[in-house]
């Protein structure tokens, strides 16, 4: 990030608007009362992320015993409850991180952006972790991927646009508590209760569908609000750009990440394709949560997408790597590049704002939430 950019970050003020159904709820008996029992030392964004490690960590897990996501008894069971407590505890966790930094007097810029960073990195494993709990098949378990991150997008599309954070009645803490509990169907009765038939689909498909239909009102809302127009001049984003061309990143990750289904790795390994995709677009959304809050011109492209060609030349040149090696050459680079992505923005932005990511100066006072 440039000086300019980094000035207008450090004056970035929160907006949000709306509130979800269980949301009230969960501020004022869960997450309400937790927050005073997290230690005043402890840093917001450590508090974010130990949750998000919790949430890769048992998700990595399930998908160990079922890396194609296709239905197997086999799963151990505790592994379903696992995945249902790290979820459970990213979500806590991830509530009180902005409890915590405004409680301790240490709410920064850099704490909204970590938060989002970390939601999308979550998008990933939340969706490898409810495919093999559901057990769909790999088709699936990558179209599900595709649209929690299309859905992750296009709330962000919206805020680079209107400056405005939107949340729906059925909004992302709903969502979890759905996945939550079908993690705990899965470990009280095993995998098998969801291939129960009703009117013709299996229960696992009624639930996929029915989360795909839920949040295509809200898809089809961002992008319905985008095409409005921005808070810019003349209708544009905050960053006085076009409202529709930021369509055209996370367009470009998703054609990325089918065009792998095209060799054999998908086949052999759809786990690897998926933490590839995952990665890829998790990266677009971070860009774009960049731009709203920094008011800055979103790239159109990303360096990831170049890796790819790696696949095109084994071909070309007749290099003859296997597919699933090359794939894992691929995974290894868009991970390395995601990181020193994330760790240059968050050191420059702790840089200019003289702070810490994970340490925070010793409380003056106790203050209240």
């Amino acid at each position: 990030m440039d000086k300019a950019a980094l000035v207008r970050l450090e004056h970035h003020k929160y907006q949000s608007e709306g509130h979800s159904l269980l949301e009230p709820y969960m501020q004022k008996y869960v997450w309400q009362r937790a927050i005073d029992h997290v230690p005043l030392w402890m840093a917001p964004n450590l508090i974010t992320i130990i949750g998000l490690f919790m949430n890769i960590s048992s998700s990595l897990v399930l998908a160990f015993f079922n890396p194609t996501f296709e239905p197997n008894d086999n799963v151990p069971r505790w592994a379903f409850a696992a995945c249902a407590v790290g979820l459970f505890m990213y979500q806590l966790l991830d509530a009180l991180d902005g409890k915590q930094a405004r409680r301790t007097g240490n709410a920064t810029p850099l704490g909204e952006l970590f938060d989002h960073g970390c939601d999308a990195f979550s998008t990933i494993f939340v969706t490898v972790g409810i495919s093999g709990t559901l057990q769909p098949g790999s088709w699936l378990a990558l179209i599900s991927l595709l649209w929690a991150m299309v859905t992750y997008y296009t709330a962000h599309w919206r805020t680079f646009v209107t400056g405005k954070l939107f949340f729906g009645t059925l909004d992302v803490t709903e969502i979890q508590w759905c996945i939550i509990v079908a993690h705990m169907g899965s470990a009280l009765f095993g995998p098998a209760i969801w291939a129960y038939p009703v009117l013709g689909l299996e229960i696992r498909h009624w639930f996929i569908f029915a989360s795909y239909a839920g949040s295509l009102a809200a898809v089809l809302g961002n992008i319905a609000r985008c095409l409005e127009g921005g808070v810019g001049p003349e209708g544009t984003t905050v960053a006085e750009s076009s409202v529709v061309a930021p369509g055209i990143p996370l367009g470009l990750a998703i054609l990325a990440g089918l065009y792998l289904t095209s060799f054999d790795c998908w086949e052999s390994a759809p786990l690897l394709v998926l933490l590839t995709v995952g990665l890829m677009c998790s990266k677009v959304c971070i860009k774009v949560v960049v731009a709203h809050m920094s008011k800055s011109h979103l790239d159109m492209t990303d360096p990831t997408l170049t890796f790819f060609l790696i696949f095109w030349a084994n071909g070309a040149f007749g290099i003859g790597l296997s597919t699933t090696l090359m794939l894992l050459l691929v995974l290894s680079l868009v991970l390395w590049d995601v990181c020193f992505y994330c760790t240059d923005i968050v050191r420059s932005i702790c840089r200019h704002l003289r702070i810490s990511c994970f340490t925070i100066p010793p409380p003056k006072a106790d203050k209240a939430d």
